[in-house]
């Protein structure tokens, strides 16, 4: 009897491990099933959420006309028409329309803003120039403008200086005495300025000058740009180095390598004023102004150092500009960019009022190691300043190999642009939010969602205000 029941036991081990290992197997089927349907959900969704960012903003492109009515900043309904806009005396030829990214020439890509900050100025341009069709590139990740000018248009552009950035209004009168000014200088400008300048750098307060009698922003020019002189000194072989400095402020970064390291310096500013300053202080060659759309360096013979100013964001042909650079470089030779601009997807600038019609490039950290890379050139080091970028990069003797956006990085980075473009809707003057009325209801909802905008008691809709 004794036997039986063992045999019995046995027999119930040998059905019990049969069966576990049978569940067991079953259970790996089921996991490995699901894991396979949730990778095709999550790139479904992936696919759903580009395609859906791509499309509100292409909708927005093509609307032309006035649509229904909308809630007004006051939260009234009213019909908004379209402001009636007077004939332009823009330059109406001469823009590029980019079929691909004008860094890295990839080809797919992602809309993310249609408009720049001239949508929101009341200024003598045509509809077009008002649009760049900002898309994200699926391969480097730096966001461009797929419709941009050139030629003639450009050069309108850049003869209105202040007033294609708002910072004057339409008509009103260039101030000359500003240093950063685009004006051509008369003979009265340039004996002011050279009387303001013989007072020195370093005028100090206890003199109690007027401030007429000196010029201020010389002191400033020094101290601002001290820590581009600390991290170029720091991290470059300057042994006698051959320095050209483009779209210098006022010359002060040039004059410290000459003092501190015996540099021979060259400049190229942006307009006459500085180039007139520069000289007038320092004594430093300013011969040639800088051109963004026809970039080329005028001076003869290569350089160890290029220091640049807020250039890759406006280059009207970025991948020509860093050909151009590297060409004039020795081996070796490093190229300092500050002041390019990073991404403007926080709350405290709008999206549309951040893109001013020279943002022609816009990056992260990484887009602009890619966009060096791309030029042939090796990162040393990036820092981001606030909404700026500096980056430290060496010239390359091979090509700079890098891997492309990953997906995740590329579809949080479309999300932070959608809810830019949504509160920039919002934020819109009343005259202006006709142009989203087809995508109104969606543009509130996300936001809604987000946090960005909340509805009141009354029902009305309001801006959620967040800590800093």
């Amino acid at each position: 009897m004794q036997a039986w029941r063992d045999r019995a036991r046995r027999w119930s081990s040998r059905l019990g491990g049969a069966l576990v290992a049978g569940l067991t197997a079953d259970l790996r089927r089921q996991h490995t099933e699901q894991a396979s349907q949730l990778k095709t959900l999550e790139t479904q969704l992936a696919t759903a959420v580009e395609q859906a960012a791509a499309a509100s903003v292409r909708a927005a492109a093509a609307q032309r006309t006035t649509g229904p009515s909308l809630p007004t900043s006051s939260g009234q309904i009213l019909d908004l028409p379209e402001p009636a806009h007077e004939a332009s005396d823009i330059p109406a030829d001469s823009t590029i329309e980019l079929s691909a990214c004008p860094v890295c020439d990839g080809e797919a890509s992602t809309l993310v803003s249609e408009f720049n900050k001239l949508l929101l100025l009341e200024t003598a341009v045509d509809e077009s120039a008002k649009r760049y069709d900002y898309a994200l590139c699926h391969r480097c990740g730096v966001v461009s403008a797929r419709v941009r000018p050139t030629g003639r248009r450009y050069t309108y552009l850049l003869n209105r200086f202040e007033m294609t950035l708002g910072r004057i209004a339409e008509g009103e009168a260039v101030p000359s005495h500003r240093t950063g000014s685009s004006v051509a200088l008369t003979e009265d400008q340039r004996r002011t300025f050279r009387e303001r300048i013989s007072a020195g750098v370093f005028v100090s307060d206890h003199l109690d000058l007027a401030e007429e009698q000196y010029l201020e922003n010389l002191f400033h020019d020094r101290v601002n740009t001290a820590r581009h002189v600390e991290i170029i000194g720091s991290l470059v072989p300057l042994h006698n180095p051959r320095v050209l400095e483009l779209r210098p402020k006022l010359g002060a970064i040039s004059h410290a390598l000459k003092r501190l390291y015996n540099a021979d310096v060259y400049t190229m500013p942006l307009f006459e004023v500085a180039q007139f300053i520069i000289e007038e202080t320092y004594g430093i060659p300013a011969t040639h102004r800088l051109d963004y759309d026809n970039f080329s360096i005028p001076y003869d013979g290569d350089f160890d150092l290029v220091v640049a100013n807020h250039l890759l964001t406006h280059a009207v042909h970025p991948r020509a500009m860093l050909g151009t650079i590297r060409d004039r470089l020795r081996p070796g030779g490093h190229v300092y960019f500050y002041n390019e601009i990073t991404d403007h997807i926080d709350r405290k600038t709008t999206l549309f009022h951040s893109l001013n019609a020279f943002h022609l490039q816009i990056y992260d950290v990484s887009s602009l190691v890619r966009t060096l890379a791309e030029g042939g050139f090796e990162t040393v080091v990036v820092k981001r300043e606030g909404s700026q970028l500096l980056i430290l990069a060496r010239r390359s003797e091979s090509r700079v190999p890098y891997d492309d956006v990953p997906e995740d990085k590329r579809l949080a980075r479309l999300a932070q642009y959608q809810r830019a473009r949504d509160l920039a809707i919002l934020k819109l003057p009343d005259h202006l939010r006709g142009r989203f009325a087809h995508e109104w209801d969606a543009v509130v909802e996300r936001a809604v969602s987000a946090g960005l905008a909340a509805f009141d008691k009354h029902g009305d809709l309001r801006l959620v205000r967040h800590p800093g």
